[in-house]
């Protein structure tokens, strides 16, 4: 369960990412989304992420050997659902890999390469993307 003290977390991590260049393996969509994972699941995923790919090729090569998404999050207790809730995981099958946003007050977070920090309404895309959320 994501408690208020997550939610104001996950507000001041938004606020400090948001002035942090796009950076791959370090400040990118997917790896906002698992330090935002294990501050909830009280994980340290990101230990084995960070800093471990520097451009898209290399990511598409690293999340291709590395596990996949719903299996972490099976695995820490994190179940698919069909409504968005704060603090839920949106995940979007890409061409090459799961891109992952996070949900706050009617928008998705991410970060994107071009943009930075980016938010938005999912609308009729949700229903091809995979909403998770963490049980615990």
């Amino acid at each position: 369960m994501i408690t208020i003290s997550d939610q104001m977390f996950l507000s001041r991590l938004l606020c400090e990412v948001r002035n942090q260049p796009f950076a791959w393996g370090m400040n990118d969509c997917n790896t906002l989304a698992i330090l935002w994972m294990d501050r909830v699941s009280n994980s340290d995923v990101l230990l084995s992420v960070e800093g471990q790919y520097h451009s898209f090729s290399e990511a598409v090569k690293f999340y291709k050997d590395f596990p996949s998404w719903r299996s972490i999050l099976d695995t820490l207790g994190w179940e698919q659902v069909t409504t968005l809730r704060n603090g839920d995981l949106i995940l979007r099958q890409g061409k090459s890999f799961v891109f992952a946003h996070i949900f706050l007050e009617g928008l998705g977070y991410s970060i994107d390469r071009h943009k930075g920090l980016v938010a938005g309404r999912f609308g009729g895309q949700i229903d091809k993307c995979e909403v998770m959320r963490c049980l615990r």
